[in-house]
């Protein structure tokens, strides 16, 4: 079973394939960034005056759920989610969601992993900050790595 189509991939390892196993929902996906706007009370006059031509920041957030036919696949695939994710920690990364695979944000993880236990897999929700707000053409290429000893993978 792959996940292949409905996940990701961050820092080019595609969570989707069937080491992972992560199925994905993008719960937020800002279309335009919040504009950073400073307004001043006008001190002599109703109104204020504006200004500002930026944006900040956005976050994605993603629910994920990983599910295997067994307990021990499932924990397997945990493992090697917490694994990779735990390794991209040295900066941001390009970012792919599957439901838009012409596009990556540079972005970076700012959550933990609390997963919940399901029936026959288990759930949990990551976010991504973006340091550019605006997504640039995909042009990254994807690796899958490989499971090591005790639960971590290897690229």
């Amino acid at each position: 079973m792959s996940a292949s189509g409905k996940s990701f991939t961050f820092k080019s390892i595609d969570y989707g394939d069937a080491s992972y196993n992560v199925y994905a929902r993008v719960a937020t996906l800002p279309r335009m960034p919040r504009p950073r706007v400073a307004s001043d009370n006008l001190a002599q006059a109703d109104g204020t005056t504006t200004q500002g031509s930026t944006f900040d920041d956005c976050r994605i957030t993603i629910e994920c759920a990983v599910t295997a036919a067994t307990t021990t696949d499932v924990e397997t695939a945990m493992s090697n989610v917490v694994g990779q994710l735990a390794r991209s920690q040295e900066g941001p990364g390009a970012l792919i969601l599957d439901s838009h695979p012409t596009k990556q944000w540079t972005a970076r993880l700012v959550t933990g992993v609390d997963g919940k236990l399901g029936l026959n897999g288990e759930q949990f929700t990551l976010e991504f900050i973006c340091t550019n707000p605006w997504p640039t053409a995909t042009s990254a290429t994807t690796t899958t790595g490989s499971i090591a000893g005790g639960g971590t993978t290897t690229l």
